[in-house]
Parts: structure tokens; C-alpha cells; sequence
């Protein structure tokens, strides 16, 4: 799972600062900005003994089998991420790395709400 959840995440981010940025970008986002991503998301919940690459994989299978299920689509993903992202986050890679980890927790918060609805 966390292999597709790898190609979706980096399709996801790379359109979404291509929107952000008025032209075309290809990114991989790294494991580290997932951790933190998951971190933001979930400090209480995060597994402090899994590495970056385990903690990234854990994301990128949440995403992925959000949208396998229907719970998101990839335009909406898009969207989501490219709201929270500014033109000046992509100044230096510090910043966008902050921004980048910000939009991807809003992402998974918004993926746990639709599981959760979906349970109810």
C-alpha cells in the first residue's frame, strides 16, 4: 500500500505546487516532510521507534487507501495541498519543506475525518 501511497503523494504535491507556482514541477517528497507531516497530524499517535522511511510509509499508505476506497480523489487532494500552499513558501527549502509537511498534515486530517464519517 505504501508503494502506490509513494506515487500519489509525490503526483499530489508535485500538482499541487505546479498550481501554486504557475508551471510545471516534479517533485519526491521525502520521508522526512511525511514524519513531520504525521507528527502535526498526530503528535499523541505517532510512532516514536519507526524510522523516517517507516513513519513516511505509514502516510503514504493512509493516502492510499483513502482514495482506493473512494474517501478522496486525487483532484481533491490537489486542491487541499495547493490551499495551503503559497508562492512565497517555495523561497528557500526550509520554508517549503515547513509548508510542504503543513499541507500534507491538513491532507491526512481531512483523509482520518472521511474514514471516520465513512464508519459512522
Amino acid at each position: 500500500m505504501a508503494q502506490l501511497g509513494d506515487a500519489l503523494i509525490n503526483f499530489i504535491y508535485s500538482a499541487a505546487r505546479s498550481r501554486v507556482l504557475k508551471k510545471p514541477s516534479g517533485v519526491k517528497v521525502p520521508d522526512r516532510i511525511l514524519s513531520k507531516a504525521l507528527f502535526m497530524a498526530s503528535p499523541e499517535k505517532t510512532p516514536r521507534r519507526l524510522g523516517l522511511g517507516g513513519r513516511g510509509d505509514l502516510v503514504e499508505a493512509e493516502i492510499a487507501e483513502a482514495w482506493l476506497n473512494g474517501q478522496i480523489t486525487v483532484d481533491e487532494a490537489i486542491e487541499l495541498v495547493a490551499r495551503h500552499l503559497k508562492p512565497e513558501d517555495f523561497y528557500t527549502r526550509r520554508e517549503e519543506e515547513e509548508a510542504a509537511a503543513k499541507a500534507i498534515a491538513a491532507l491526512l486530517l481531512e483523509v482520518r475525518k472521511r474514514a471516520d464519517e465513512g464508519r459512522d
